[in-house]
């Protein structure tokens, strides 16, 4: 069950960080910029 609901949150967190991308598509340097800070 618990690994159930950590993996729910990281599918949530990874829907919130895309949402937030797709927001800021207006600024792509940004995102790009987070992408490889990312990595």
């Amino acid at each position: 069950v618990l690994a159930k609901r950590e993996a729910a949150r990281e599918s949530e967190a990874k829907q919130k960080q895309n949402g937030l991308q797709v927001r800021n598509s207006e600024k792509p340097r940004e995102v790009a910029r987070r992408l490889a800070m990312a990595r």
